[in-house]
């Protein structure tokens, strides 16, 4: 089942109701799974959602200037257009954007607080034997470092 996890310190500094979720998007199953939960809980809330699709950056370290988004597996066209085919899939009650970011994914899901979200929602691979045990390595450094609660989705049973 999903599990949420709050930052240290969280009940100390946060006060009222959540405002925003948030659901980090990358084109798989695992994914897709996190938008879905997402978007079944900003339904039920009234609350906006925002899926975020990070295009991950690389430096040229004889360059340390010059940082370009990854392309050499999925151009950013590609990218862009499976998160507005993701965001026009919600459910008709649901008011969703999509938001593309650029860096290392773990650094920019983490900073939701900045981003106005304050509920994230990830997918977890996962991968290995004891799979339903341990988060993917995305999943498990945003709960590490997230500024908001995460709400990390495990991984869906394949057979």
């Amino acid at each position: 089942c999903p599990v949420a996890v709050a930052p240290r310190g969280y009940r100390r500094h946060r006060s009222g109701p959540l405002r925003a979720v948030g659901a980090a998007f990358t084109d798989t199953p695992d994914g897709h799974e996190a938008v879905r939960v997402a978007a079944d809980l900003a339904a039920r809330t009234g609350l906006p959602l925002t899926v975020y699709l990070v295009v991950a950056l690389h430096t040229n370290w004889l360059r340390p200037e010059a940082v370009q988004p990854d392309e050499s597996v999925v151009p950013e066209e590609v990218r862009k257009a499976a998160l507005d085919r993701v965001v026009a899939g919600l459910p008709g009650g649901v008011r969703a954007t999509g938001e593309l970011l650029y860096g290392e994914v773990v650094d920019e899901l983490s900073m939701a607080a900045e981003r106005a979200v304050d509920l994230l929602v990830c997918g977890s691979r996962g991968y290995g034997p004891v799979r339903r045990v341990l988060l993917g390595t995305v999943s498990s450094a945003l709960v590490r470092q997230a500024s908001v609660p995460t709400l990390v989705v495990p991984r869906a049973d394949t057979g």
